[in-house]
């Protein structure tokens, strides 16, 4: 719901989308827009849905060209996403994929072409779907800017979705054991062979990524299982090869773990990236489609830069003094905050406060940091959890110096832009046993909108 409402928002807007990427979780999980789109200078957008397989891959480019024409259409292929859903759990993944759009001959005929034809009817029409079904207008979604609440913290963005958790240390995917596949492929004679089904629906699937004149770039993300085995050599020589008989780029980011100093902490499971080693990829792929390919530099467009996630360093030196409010007072005697700001990134919002220069850091190892954001009234049907009228958070603060000045600095999810009141306060940091110091409170507080420079 999240990525289609985005996708329609751009299109309502009669703006372009110039890089298109398409494929399974390893794709939402991997390639971020924010980073690309500021390498590119361009627009970027995030069709990946959980598990997707080729052959509805090659469904959801087709509906999307319907309304955009992206200049570099980003495909990501490996092995499990190759194979025709089959099972009733891979089966049921490609659901979501027909989700995103409108009933169409063009979805009719990819529904028969994948499921059994039990399951037509209710994909198609996906009321049919819920056998607990009866109408409820409450949960009837109208308006395109609605946001489904996901994990608390994940970002997401243009159908990206990064989380910051780590996976544990697991020996058998240490980096050191990641294979010198420039070496492999050499040596290796033979190819991973696909049934012919599998050959035409990769190259049915570049051909429609290609029928609108763009350039495609085929690419397979990181994932650790393939990176220790050196047999993954032939997979990547077969999509090779199809990459060069149909005259079109590709990236193996397997082959790049070491180029790009991945290891354990730049996943969340074996099989995705977190939002620290998406940085990493999507840097790289950025820079990639920077140098080989012409795209339509963005960078003067009004409309581009305003929709430009917030740099908070960059907020902090240029706009908070002109938009914060001054404070002024203490929460212990040896932290005061001089002053407090939000500024508004859609459903996230980042809080600043601004503390003393003479604060040492370390006291603040001490305590958990209790923000409780106040909605008015009218705003409370905005609230995560309507049994109660504010959104918080408890965290570890930490203290960022930008041009000699520190601060705190939280992201937030909330749709909330006005606060009746925000109140903040420490407390001991192996659990709550009061308050301590003061609690400070602010009241009606406005988040403000990134300008447009």
């Amino acid at each position: 719901m999240n990525t289609i409402n985005d996708f329609n928002r751009i299109v309502d807007e009669n703006k372009e989308i110039d890089i298109a990427m398409y494929g399974s979780s390893h794709v939402y999980s991997s390639f971020d827009p924010r980073t690309i789109d500021s390498i590119v200078q361009a627009r970027s957008f995030n069709f990946g849905s959980a598990a997707q397989r080729i052959v509805v891959t090659k469904y959801v480019v087709g509906e999307s060209f319907k309304k955009i024409r992206p200049k570099v259409v980003v495909i990501d292929l490996y092995a499990s996403s190759i194979k025709s859903p089959t099972d009733e759990e891979s089966l049921s993944h490609q659901k979501q994929a027909y989700n995103f759009f409108a009933f169409s001959f063009d979805k009719l005929k990819s529904i028969i072409e994948v499921f059994p034809s039990k399951e037509v009817l209710e994909i198609a029409f996906p009321v049919f779907d819920r056998k607990d079904y009866r109408l409820n207008f409450d949960n009837i979604i109208f308006n395109k800017d609605y946001r489904y609440k996901t994990h608390e913290l994940m970002w997401e963005y243009r159908g990206f979705a990064g989380l910051p958790f780590k996976m544990k240390q697991d020996k058998k995917f240490d980096s050191n054991l990641f294979v010198d596949f420039s070496g492999k492929v050499q040596a290796e004679s033979g190819l991973t062979k696909f049934t012919k089904e599998e050959e035409r629906n990769i190259n049915d699937l570049i051909n429609k990524a290609k029928s609108q004149g763009g350039n495609v770039l085929i690419v397979t993300a990181p994932f650790l299982p393939a990176m220790v085995d050196p047999k993954y050599a032939d997979f990547h020589k077969s999509i090779d090869s199809i990459s060069t008989a149909n005259n079109i780029g590709y990236i193996d980011f397997n082959f790049l773990g070491r180029e790009l100093n991945l290891d354990f902490s730049d996943f969340r499971n074996a099989w995705h990236l977190n939002e620290f080693g998406a940085k990493k990829v999507s840097s790289y792929l950025g820079n990639y489609i920077k140098t080989n390919y012409d795209l339509p530099n963005r960078s003067k467009e009004r409309d581009w830069i305003s929709e430009q996630p917030v740099n908070t360093l960059q907020y902090l030196s240029q706009t908070y003094e002109d938009e914060s409010l001054r404070v002024d007072e203490k929460l212990i005697d040896s932290i005061n905050i001089a002053s407090f700001g939000c500024y508004d990134e859609g459903d996230m919002k980042t809080f600043i406060f601004k503390l003393n220069d003479d604060i040492e850091t370390q006291v603040l190892e001490k305590y958990k940091l209790g923000l409780y954001l106040y909605a008015y009234d009218e705003d409370k049907n905005l609230l995560s959890d309507k049994d109660r009228n504010f959104e918080s958070e408890n965290f570890s603060p930490t203290v960022i110096q930008v041009n000699g000045n520190r601060y705190i600095v939280k992201k937030i999810r909330t749709t909330l832009t006005r606060f009746s009141k925000i109140r903040f306060f420490l407390f001991d940091r192996s659990g709550y046993k009061g308050i301590i110091g003061n609690a400070i409170e602010i009241e009606n507080i406005q988040a403000h909108k990134k300008r447009n420079e």
